[in-house]
């Protein structure tokens, strides 16, 4: 670890005070590639005599570290709803001069790849008047900059936090197509499965209409799963978690790799007083399970896996190494290791930059994504690197869960004299799988296509409904906000949110308790099972009407096994 005077400011008659020599010294690099972020950007502001230097992520212009105490520029940065302006910085031969409420901006690009990445400012009082010089000397230390952001090893210590800003840009632009991809073919598969289902259902064994249908059937299971892997990778926030014990997990996902890949020789080092992660039992095997597959893939042709765990803390400094949404404390970390035939310097690179990135010719690059999106969800991070046998280590850092508060008792539900089901979807093939699965299982379904027509049905029903089944992307008005509106006249009300996205979405929360939700694609069978527990959790459950929801899915599931 250098000594603290390593990273001390020039002296007051240093050369490098000038914006020109600022310039020249952020070239050689040499004394400023262990300064911090926010020590950089002071030094740029005395070199330059400005107010305040800054540095904004590009293309919303987001602000990510800034010389001034506080957050209070945050508000106030011109570009921030001006998008012509930064297209002017990025074409600017010279750092750009802009007087906007009384201060007076020098702003200049920051290239990190094939295009600007950054927007690096400098900020002073209306009076002051930015000369050629220093406009000249802020574009050539933006193009400094940019130099060092695109080396493929060695990045100083003040690039890492620009580093992980931009690759956490690009994972979330590749979750947001994920996010609409995934509810897209959700709703198709959801009908392909569905009338599957209900169709095998009917079909006596045997038959060859019964052996095409269960051929389309185990197809639209593969479908189902990658958009489950799509799924996985969109969530930015896990809205519900219960603490998993990794003593309880990593049997289950030893036992299925060995399964699996039974010539892939595993050594597991799993200490017994390891604490409870942060995280819900069936993501982690998700993340097990991804990063156990991957190493045994790797060693297909001879080597050994090593799966271990460790409780570790971590400080803000380590935490800028790890890719994630990581914050300093304790933490398990989980190491899979192999001794295979590792990564290459440009595969590790891009690994940590194009979110479906793959060394494998037969996969489609999921894998290292779903990890990502699970533990960024969690608060988690990820770091893959070259192990010291010569193959690939990757390790996933998951927050230790904080102390369970003491549990409540059961609250005893109200008893409840109906079975209906309110169904709310604007797919027309949606509503027919729905209401035709339910009726059949014994429901009364009445389906409406909009959330103004649920309303309408909702508050003039002669009998109460003891669950609303609704799709959460609807035109007008979504379904989060169905249910808002439908809890201003009964605020028990029971609902059951059907979507393509992984979760409910954390930036719309649902005020109490009484909601759930099923992903899509689903089956009768999937479909039966979550109306019948979202029942009997309601705080208006009714008894269970002999004939209904578990009998109908055991009918189902028998016909389609």
């Amino acid at each position: 670890m250098p000594r603290e005077t390593a990273l001390r400011p020039a002296p007051a008659d240093d050369p490098s005070r000038s914006p020109l020599g600022w310039a020249v010294r952020c070239l050689s690099a040499p004394d400023t590639a262990l300064l911090p972020l926010s020590t950089l950007l002071a030094e740029l502001a005395s070199a330059f005599g400005a107010a305040a230097a800054g540095m904004a992520q590009l293309p919303s212009g987001e602000p990510i570290a800034s010389s001034a105490a506080g957050n209070a520029l945050a508000e106030s940065l011109p570009w921030r709803d001006r998008p012509e302006l930064v297209r002017e910085v990025t074409l600017s031969p010279s750092a750009l001069r802009v007087r906007d409420d009384g201060v007076c901006w020098l702003l200049a690009a920051v290239d990190g790849d094939e295009r600007a990445s950054w927007l690096l400012w400098l900020r002073a009082p209306a009076t002051r008047e930015w000369s050629p010089l220093e406009a000249a000397a802020l574009a050539l230390t933006g193009q400094a900059l940019g130099r060092h952001l695109r080396r493929p090893e060695g990045a100083p210590r003040w690039a890492r936090p620009l580093l992980l800003r931009r690759r956490l840009q690009r994972f979330d632009e590749a979750a947001a197509a994920a996010r609409r991809i995934a509810h897209d073919y959700g709703n198709v598969l959801t009908g392909i499965l569905g009338f599957s289902e209900l169709a095998l259902s009917q079909l006596p064994r045997g038959s060859s209409f019964a052996s095409y249908l269960n051929e389309i059937y185990r197809s639209v299971r593969v479908g189902e799963r990658l958009t489950n892997m799509l799924r996985l990778f969109a969530p930015r926030q896990w809205p519900k978690t219960a603490p998993a014990r990794l003593g309880a997990v990593v049997p289950e996902e030893v036992r299925r790799l060995r399964g699996q890949f039974p010539g892939a020789p595993l050594d597991v080092a799993l200490p017994r007083d390891l604490p409870a992660v942060n995280i819900d039992a069936e993501p982690l095997r998700h993340v097990l399970g991804q990063l156990l597959d991957n190493a045994a893939e790797a060693v297909a042709s001879g080597g050994q896996v090593r799966l271990s765990a460790r409780p570790v803390s971590l400080s803000a400094e380590q935490c800028l190494d790890l890719f994630g949404t990581i914050e300093p404390g304790p933490h398990v970390e989980v190491a899979v290791e192999d001794s295979g035939c590792g990564l290459s310097a440009d595969a590790r690179q891009r690994l940590l930059v194009e979110p479906f990135f793959t060394t494998k010719t037969r996969h489609r690059g999921y894998g290292l994504c779903v990890v990502y999106g699970i533990l960024s969800a969690h608060r988690g991070a990820l770091v893959v690197e070259p192990s010291a046998g010569g193959g690939t280590s990757a390790r996933a850092y998951l927050p230790v869960a904080p102390a369970a508060p003491p549990a409540s008792p059961p609250r005893a539900a109200p008893g409840g004299s109906t079975e209906r089901v309110l169904v709310v979807d604007d797919d027309p093939m949606i509503l027919q799988l729905v209401q035709t699965t339910l009726q059949r299982a014994g429901y009364q379904v009445e389906t409406v296509t909009s959330a103004a027509d649920a309303v309408r049905s909702f508050t003039r029903a002669a009998e109460p409904f003891g669950l609303v089944l609704s799709d959460v992307v609807m035109p007008q008005v979504n379904g989060y906000d169905l249910a808002r509106q439908l809890r201003t006249h009964d605020a028990g009300v029971q609902v059951l949110f059907m979507s393509g996205q992984a979760l409910p979405d954390p930036a719309r929360p649902l005020s109490g308790n009484g909601s759930d939700l099923l992903a899509k694609p689903f089956g009768p069978e999937g479909l039966l099972r979550a109306v019948r527990s979202a029942l009997e959790r309601g705080s208006r459950r009714a008894p269970a009407v002999t004939g209904t929801g578990t009998k109908g899915s055991d009918h189902t599931q028998g016909q389609t096994r």
